[in-house]
């Protein structure tokens, strides 16, 4: 079972990789007229004083708010790309959280991304609870997301910027919690 995660996962990379040579161009223009400055979106969470008592947990976070960003700028291979390298790092560190990864990176499409999203951060929440040892988390909840049943995210930022419908509803959203330490 291992060995397959880590093949899917490794295909799925040089897949990735091999595909976004031919569409960087074309995505360079798309995603300099949408981007949005990392102060604005999230920054690194070590550059906003946010600490994890494990390393490991600080690492799975910091790729977390990668796919985040990702997400808000609706890229689609970016997001595979950010979600295979941490499929990688995981291995057998966390087989929930490992078997999302490998999904979201082996995705379709954009909407099935952001649902599985949806399922990293439920699955994630409890652990970035646990581990904070210092600063803020913002956990942030949009009403209308899948079909208006709703889904949340954790970012480094209070400011809304929306994983599930990256241009679309940008600011659609509140922030439900602040997780300090």
């Amino acid at each position: 079972m291992k060995g397959q995660v880590i093949i899917t996962l490794t295909v799925a990379a040089l897949f990735t990789i091999s595909s976004c040579g031919n569409k960087k161009k074309a995505q360079e223009g798309e995603n300099s007229s949408s981007s949005k400055s990392p102060a604005a979106m999230g920054q690194q969470a070590e550059d906003v004083g946010i600490a994890f008592s494990d390393d490991r947990i600080a690492m799975v976070f910091e790729e977390y708010q990668q796919i985040r960003m990702a997400l808000i700028n609706s890229n689609f291979e970016e997001v595979r790309v950010k979600a295979s390298a941490l499929g990688l790092k995981l291995a057998d560190d966390n087989f929930e959280i490992e078997s999302i990864v490998l999904d979201v990176a082996t995705a379709q499409n954009i909407e099935k991304q952001r649902e599985l999203f949806a399922q990293l951060t439920t699955t994630l929440e409890p652990i970035i609870k646990k581990s904070l040892s210092a600063g803020t988390v913002y956990k942030q909840f949009c009403p209308m997301a899948f079909n208006n049943e709703g889904g949340y995210w954790l970012s480094t930022v209070s400011e809304i910027y929306n994983p599930y419908f990256g241009d679309r509803m940008l600011r659609c959203g509140k922030v439900t919690e602040t997780i300090e330490k």
